[in-house]
Parts: C-alpha cells; structure tokens; sequence
C-alpha cells in the first residue's frame, strides 16, 4: 500500500514540476518537489526501488524540460541512494531525521547538477554554487521543512496529526 501512494505521488510531484513549479520560482531560485518525493521514497521504501524511481523520473523531468538528457537522472540517482544508505527508517521518520536527509540530498543534488551542467562555463563552478544551487537547495529544504509540518507528514508515533 505504501509502495502504491508514493509512486502516485512521484507522478504527481513530476507534473508539478514541469507545470506549476516554475510558476514559484523567486528570480532564478526553483524548489524541487521531485527530489522532496524521491527522498521520501528512499528513507521509508527504500534505496533500490527509489533509485530505479530517481532514475525514470530523471529522464521524465529532462524530455520536459530543455536541460542536458540524463543530468537531472544522475543527480537524483546520486542524492537518493545518499539519502536512502544514511536515513532508511522502518518506521515514520522523526522530522529532525527527515530534515537531516532532505538537507543531505538537497545539497547533493544542487552540487553535483551544477558542477555538470556550468562544466567550462563562465564564471565558474564556485560563483555558480554559490549564487544558484546553494539557495535552490535552501528553497528546496524549507518546501520540505513546511510539509513535514503539515498533517500529511507522517510522525514517528505512528499516527497523522
């Protein structure tokens, strides 16, 4: 049952990415309610399946968009299996582990999706870092920060607020 609402629920987030996200962006700044997905996928399914997921909605996000084919898949890819090896949990997550893992993938994902995609780019990897995936993947975390605070996040005690 679980395993059936999260892939409904990635589905979901990669429409939203592609059709109401850009529409939240402040300046260049996006929020990526994919990863927030995969992650979640990853610390209560577990890595593999939700690598096979990061991976196939990585590709799914790329047709959409104008960007390099496979970037956004590796990146996801990466950040998941980081997540899922350091914070899979059986149980629902306490919201400061879920916040650990979100903060890991977000950076993760930011570092290695800029460093490939400025590669001989001006004006440089470093600017690049700090003037775009740092704050994305601020967006990101704080979009992840407001839902685990919401009664669809699921508490360690096992029930709904």
């Amino acid at each position: 049952m679980k395993r059936r609402w999260s892939w409904i629920a990635l589905a979901i987030a990669v429409i939203l990415q592609a059709t109401i996200v850009p529409y939240m962006s402040l300046n260049w700044f996006r929020p990526d309610i994919t990863l927030i997905v995969l992650v979640y996928m990853a610390v209560r399914i577990g890595v593999l399946e939700s690598m096979g997921a990061a991976f196939a909605a990585g590709l799914l996000i790329d047709s959409l968009s104008a960007g390099f084919m496979g970037l956004s898949s590796l990146s996801y890819a990466v950040a998941v299996y980081t997540a899922g090896k350091l914070f899979y949990y059986e149980v629902p997550l306490p919201t400061m582990r879920w916040m650990s893992a979100m903060g890991v993938a977000v950076v993760l994902y930011a570092v290695i999706f800029s460093v490939f995609y400025t590669l001989n780019a001006q004006p440089g990897i470093g600017r690049m870092l700090l003037v775009h995936a740092f704050p994305t993947a601020a967006y990101t975390w704080v979009l992840a920060a407001l839902w685990s605070l919401t009664p669809l996040y699921e508490r360690r005690e096992g029930y709904k607020l």
